[in-house]
């Protein structure tokens, strides 16, 4: 096990020396772990270059595998676990502003009003990198699959997004009738995405396939709730998470502005190290996060 928990590290890592720091081991400990799982395999694992190591495809398909035993594993010790009703101690997590904001936050307060000895540190971030989460947090709650192929993932929910714009200036510039229309208008774009300045959207007629718009405006930030007030004051269209968009939906400051094109949902992941076996209070927390991000389902059909 610990030669398996190594490889993980230094899938995650591609470093033998970032990953003797995480596990506060020697190097040469690390070194020796990782060839005797190669010899005990009978492949090589990662490819060498200067001091960096890059897994090789029999260590990537071996990491998902390995990374899905662990999780099980983690299952099995919480089914014998004691006093499973109450958790205690300090539990790290990392989340992107405005989800946290809106979901996660009202979540976890109703979790710690529940469980009076577990301490929740929370730190709100749009700007979380995978490596963090190994370093700094147990759990990280981010849009997206990590890039990382060592980190243990779960799917919390599916967060659909919506083109929004106020109704004054609909008035004013008209809808746009299909995605191609979206270049003649001015769109207000979100910076910390890599398809910043492209909008894509679910093909109508292949399931599975997207498109994509280039799209430019007069407001860029990164914060969906600053690009929402941009929406509201009539300086153009913006793709909005459904959970930022939803109230001014409801009362009517936002419109749909394209009912007839969707754009791609987002995958909200609770996402966290490959570290041995889980903590009974962080798999607590994961838990209470599945169940409390299902039942918010409110906020996807705000406007269906």
């Amino acid at each position: 096990m610990d030669d398996l928990l190594t490889f993980l590290h230094v899938v995650e890592t591609s470093s033998v020396s970032a990953a003797a720091e995480r596990l506060k081991i020697s190097k040469s400990v690390v070194s020796k772990r990782v060839s005797d799982l190669e010899t005990e395999l009978g492949v090589q694992l990662f490819q060498r270059s200067g001091h960096r190591l890059f897994p090789t495809e029999n260590a990537i398909v071996y990491s998902r595998r390995l990374c899905e035993i662990v999780a099980d594993l983690d299952k099995a010790s919480d089914l014998v676990a004691q006093d499973r009703e109450s958790i205690a101690g300090d539990v790290k997590i990392a989340c992107p502003m405005a989800l946290g904001t809106h979901l996660l936050t009202p979540s976890l307060i109703t979790l710690a009003q529940r469980q009076p000895r577990l301490v929740v540190s929370l730190v709100l971030d749009d700007r979380i990198y995978d490596h963090r989460v190994s370093e700094s947090y147990d759990i990280a709650i981010r849009m997206g699959a990590p890039r990382s192929e060592s980190l243990i993932v779960r799917k919390l929910a599916i967060s659909h997004r919506v083109v929004c714009c106020s109704p004054a200036y609909a008035d004013r510039f008209g809808l746009p009738q299909t995605i191609d229309d979206l270049p003649n208008h001015a769109c207000l774009t979100y910076t910390n995405a890599l398809t910043s300045r492209v909008w894509q959207f679910e093909s109508p007629t292949r399931r599975g396939n997207h498109r994509t718009v280039p799209v430019q405006g007069r407001l860029v930030a990164n914060s969906p709730e600053i690009l929402c007030n941009g929406a509201i004051a009539g300086l153009g269209l913006a793709v909005l998470p459904m959970f930022v968009a939803a109230q001014a939906l409801r009362d009517g400051r936002l419109i749909d502005a394209l009912p007839n094109a969707r754009p791609l949902a987002d995958t909200v992941y609770a996402i966290r190290p490959p570290n041995g076996r889980l903590p009974t209070r962080v798999r607590a927390v994961i838990d209470h996060l599945v169940g409390a991000f299902d039942a918010k389902s409110g906020w996807e059909t705000a406007i269906r």
